[in-house]
């Protein structure tokens, strides 16, 4: 990937491990994980883009890993949003009683 002109935008490396296998991060256990280079470039290219990047796979196949990674690298909040086949758009967003 072409890095971004605009060196500002943080950067993900994948190379920022927990010290210890088991460290536990905003309540979720973390272990070391090792993305591809593609992945890595995907997750740069969302950041630059200020685009969400959807995930999807089957069950186990390091889906929230990623997202974890990801915020553990750049110190960011982890929030996960669990899609279902009956999940809707709308769903993502904060709704109250009227």
């Amino acid at each position: 990937m072409v890095s971004p002109v605009n060196k500002d935008y943080p950067k993900y490396t994948g190379r920022v491990q927990p010290k210890k296998s088991g460290e536990t991060y905003q309540g979720k256990l973390i272990y070391p994980y090792l993305p591809s280079k593609e992945l890595i470039d995907a997750v740069n290219l969302a950041i630059y883009l200020k685009r969400p990047l959807l995930l999807r796979g089957e069950p186990g196949c390091g889906k929230t890993k990623l997202a974890i990674a990801v915020a553990y690298e750049l110190g960011l909040p982890f929030e996960a949003w669990y899609i279902k086949s009956t999940s809707r758009a709308k769903d993502g967003l904060y709704t109250y009683d009227t």
